[in-house]
């Protein structure tokens, strides 16, 4: 983490035209899932340090949502780093900001700072998938690795403006893309719930992943 906040504060300093833009190439994973793996992870650049906020999903070169919750508390400049763990480097980073969100789906769009640091992958979009088909994400395994893996489960349908889904997640997966088997996103992850009846026990409660739809 130190050579990344090194690397990203000069990375700050440098102009436009001198930058190389290059994705790193995403690590060795189940051959059908690895399009989950050309998302991107939201840093908050700060004076103290870089700090890892949660990932994002573009859908276009400069056009990306995430979970509100996000990037709503950031204190210093946004970064979107291409989301191949720790062989991610500033090469192919974004500054970014907000220009809408929602706060009733926890939604949020980003847009590159610069027309020089367009995002350098994306997904195109797709249709909610009937229930019962499978989707697909990323997890982000904890530090010191701070990997993405690819992750499956499968679509339960829709219920009050909210999509749900059997995806595994975890910290630093909020904002991430919810893919459907044609690697075409569909929604976001941007929280887990958890239902049962009283006197159940917490750790054998049905859970599931909460996906909020990306606008047309």
């Amino acid at each position: 983490m130190r050579y990344l906040a090194l690397a990203l504060a000069l990375f700050m300093q440098v102009p436009p035209e001198a930058k190389i833009r290059i994705a790193p190439p995403p690590l060795p994973s189940v051959p059908r899932a690895a399009a989950v793996l050309r998302g991107v992870r939201i840093l908050d650049v700060r004076p103290d340090g870089v700090y890892f906020l949660g990932s994002a999903c573009p859908v276009g070169g400069f056009d990306a949502y995430t979970a509100l919750h996000v990037v709503a508390e950031a204190k210093g400049q946004l970064v979107a780093l291409p989301n191949h763990g720790h062989r991610a480097g500033p090469e192919g980073a974004s500054r970014v900001h907000i220009v809408w969100k929602d706060d009733k789906h926890d939604l949020a769009r980003i847009v590159p700072d610069s027309a020089d640091e367009a995002f350098l992958t994306w997904y195109p979009r797709g249709p909610v998938p009937l229930a019962g088909a499978e989707v697909r994400g990323v997890l982000i395994l904890p530090p010191p690795a701070t990997l993405a893996v690819p992750t499956f489960g499968t679509f339960y349908g829709e219920d009050d403006g909210w999509l749900w889904g059997s995806q595994v997640s975890g910290p630093g997966s909020s904002g991430s893309c919810v893919l459907d088997d044609l690697d075409r996103v569909f929604a976001i992850l941007t929280a887990t719930a958890s239902w049962g009846n009283e006197g159940v026990a917490p750790s054998n409660m049905p859970r599931a992943s909460v996906f909020v739809r990306i606008p047309d």
